[in-house]
């Protein structure tokens, strides 16, 4: 919930306040990011290893 009764020295700009609700959302998305960045690794990872039997008898056979 936004704060609607601003005082005149405070600051509006997004960002400095933790209980501002753009900066929750920011802090939500690169929670996001990371858990995606994760998931990628973790599946290249899983495809590596699937994949590696199959890659060397390929490169193996010339």
């Amino acid at each position: 919930m936004r704060r609607v009764n601003y005082d005149s020295d405070e600051d509006h700009t997004e960002g400095t306040d933790w209980g501002d609700e753009g900066t929750r959302r920011h802090f939500i998305s690169k929670v996001l990011t990371i858990i995606a960045f994760q998931m990628a690794f973790t599946a290249a990872i899983t495809c590596g290893v699937l994949f590696i039997d199959p890659a060397k008898s390929f490169f193996l056979q010339y």
